[in-house]
């Protein structure tokens, strides 16, 4: 990326390929329960990378700006030659990659699974001024990745914003995963969580919710099974689409 580097990782495989999209603050990693049966079950092409200040990709020294990760994701994929269309799996901030993604690339998404992601109608004024009021005034400057979140949690307004206006295709089949035991502070707050993810499965027919019982908003980590399923029935779907 100029004078940057993304580092991807690459498992070969058949169609459809999936993508991996971690969480703010995670890399890559935050897979590694889930991707080895995943694997064994559908012998897909998987796709993982680790976003700019992330693992074991360079810092962007740039004011962070959800289209600068975009930008990235997009000619990450086309210099490893990823396949054209693939399924995307996304798991908190990453859901709001790929609402990003897909907006400006409208065909390159087969289907999604998100994993407790960030659903653009959560995301209010009201809910915006709430959490950012949470963020600590002195952010933790001490590494790669805690520099990276700082700058998120700094353009966090303005980029929640942008997010808010943001739509997923409705002809988009789409998996949404959402945990039992919410991250966020309040009562309040969760209730309006549960509400967005209904309203969004809602919109289309052909969205599906699913409750991940038990678990916390690392989903992948605590109920791995759970993000499995969705993605194994995805890749079935697909190939069942192809035929």
């Amino acid at each position: 990326m100029g004078d940057r580097q993304l580092a991807f990782y690459l498992v070969s495989g058949r169609a459809p390929a999936i993508l991996f999209e971690a969480g703010g603050g995670m890399d890559s990693s935050a897979w590694s329960k889930v991707i080895g049966p995943i694997y064994r079950a559908t012998g897909s092409e998987l796709i993982l990378y680790d976003r700019a200040g992330e693992g074991r990709s360079d810092e962007d020294r740039r004011a962070y700006k959800l289209q600068n990760s975009l930008d990235d994701l997009k000619s990450g994929l086309d210099q490893i030659g990823a396949p054209r269309r693939f399924i995307f799996v996304g798991h908190s901030f990453g859901g709001q990659i790929g609402a990003g993604f897909v907006t400006e690339n409208r065909d390159r998404f087969i289907s999604a699974v998100l994993v407790d992601a960030n659903i653009p109608s959560f995301f209010t004024p009201e809910a915006i001024d709430t959490m950012a009021a949470t963020f600590p005034k002195n952010p933790d400057m001490s590494s790669k990745s805690a520099r990276t979140v700082a700058a998120m949690m700094k353009a966090f307004p303005d980029m929640q914003a942008e997010f808010y206006a943001m739509c997923w295709p409705k002809n988009l089949p789409i998996t949404t995963i959402m945990s039992e035991h919410s991250s966020l502070p309040s009562a309040r707050q969760k209730k309006h969580l549960i509400e967005a993810y209904k309203e969004f499965v809602a919109e289309a027919s052909n969205r599906t919710l699913v409750l991940a019982k038990g678990s916390s908003h690392f989903v992948m980590r605590d109920r791995p099974d759970v993000v499995e399923a969705a993605v194994i029935d995805s890749v079935k779907n697909a190939r069942e689409d192809h035929r």
